[in-house]
Parts: structure tokens; sequence; C-alpha cells
């Protein structure tokens, strides 16, 4: 019972109990990703049995109208059965995505920029570096001239 409980309280967002205090910044970091994780797994699964059960149910009901002698006629419950099918559809596919995946681990792509030739880039640096280095000695020497104007006054 005492491990239902935890579970529970882990889920729910009351594990603080479940760890020491020195650890606790990263503790609740590993449980928020872990529960993100658990939620995200749980919603595939349940979205996957809604999702067959559903469909078994719609093809039962429309085999039935198939072998009743009347004309085909939609009812409620097959209308029921088709939009549970596409509400959990639409939750699978949701949380199959990769970018729902990297959302939960907060993982951010970095833009790729368009890269060229190494080459290039070499010579990019070394020009850059080259104009920070001149900029920093005129600096330099704006300042050591501005100190002489002010010590001969």
């Amino acid at each position: 019972m005492n491990i239902f409980l935890a579970l529970v309280s882990f889920l729910l967002g009351n594990a603080k109990s479940l760890f020491k205090q020195s650890s606790t910044a990263i503790s609740q970091q590993m449980v928020l990703h872990v529960r993100a994780i658990v939620m995200l797994l749980v919603a595939c699964i349940g979205s996957l049995a809604i999702f067959c059960t559903s469909i078994c149910l719609f093809i039962a009901s429309v085999a039935s109208q198939f072998e009743k002698s009347d004309a085909f006629n939609f009812s409620t419950v097959q209308v029921i059965y088709l939009i549970t099918v596409i509400v959990s559809l639409v939750v699978l596919v949701h949380s199959l995505r990769r970018q729902t995946w990297l959302n939960i681990m907060d993982y951010k792509q970095a833009e790729t920029k368009s890269a060229g030739s190494p080459i290039e880039n070499a010579l990019a640096l070394l020009v850059v570096d080259f104009v920070e280095s001149r900029q920093a000695t005129r600096h330099e020497n704006g300042s050591a001239s501005e100190q002489k104007n002010t010590a001969s006054i």
C-alpha cells in the first residue's frame, strides 16, 4: 500500500517526501522530467487502447447494420464511435510527434546557419579577430593620448 501511495504522490506532484533535502533541486528536476515522460506514455497507450476499442466497436456496429434487412443508417452510437476514433487518433499522433518529445525534455534545437566552406569560415574569423585587435589598439592609443593631455594640463 505504501508503494501505491508513493506512486500516486509521484504522479500528482507531491513527491518531495521521497528524497532527502540535500538532493531536492536535482531530484525535483528529475521528477518533473520523468513525470512528463510517464504522462506522455500514458497518453500514448491510453489513446491507442481507446482507438483500437472504438474501431472494433464501430466495425461491429456497422456489421450488425449490414446483417439487418433494413436499409443502412448511421446511428448515434456509430457516430460516437467514429468521433472517439478520430479524437484518439489525433491524441496518438500528437503524442508520438518528435517535437512533443523534444518539448517535454526541454530540448531546444540550435538553428542551423548556412555553413560555407571551412576556409571561408577561417578567413572570416581571422578578419574579425584582426578588426577587433585594431579597434582595441585604437582604443588603448586614444585613452593613452587622453591621459597625456590631462597630465600636461
